[in-house]
């Protein structure tokens, strides 16, 4: 056997053990904010009608992500919760409008963690 081979696949098993034991010890479901997208930057590439496909598929992504790891985490499952991305981009340009200052990532945390509270 290629031991090329078998430290590829040790260094797999490594590597997803250790990001099973930060996801047992993390508090609450996170997404990594790597790296940070700054909500001046989304309402400019919003105005300008730059990128709001990709700014609509990056959003989808980082929620069903989130998603996701909640249910890995706490066999929570808030992903038929998730409405539609056209009411998910409204919620965050909302969000980037009146918090310029904050970031991307931190407006769909705010936008995941509202969707969990729902009854």
């Amino acid at each position: 056997m290629n031991p090329y081979l078998l430290t590829n696949k040790y260094f797999l098993e490594v590597r997803t053990l250790f990001l099973c034991i930060a996801c047992f010890f993390s508090n609450g479901t996170f997404a990594l904010d790597l790296p940070i997208r700054p909500c001046s930057a989304w309402n400019t590439a919003r105005k300008a009608n730059l990128s709001t496909v990709v700014q609509r598929e990056w959003l989808y992504g980082y929620l069903t992500g989130m998603s996701d790891a909640l249910k890995a985490l706490s066999s929570e499952d808030v992903f038929a919760l998730l409405p539609p991305n056209e009411n998910t981009v409204a919620y965050l340009n909302s969000y980037c409008e009146n918090q310029p200052e904050s970031s991307v990532n931190q407006g769909a945390q705010s936008f995941f963690d509202q969707i969990r509270k729902r009854p």
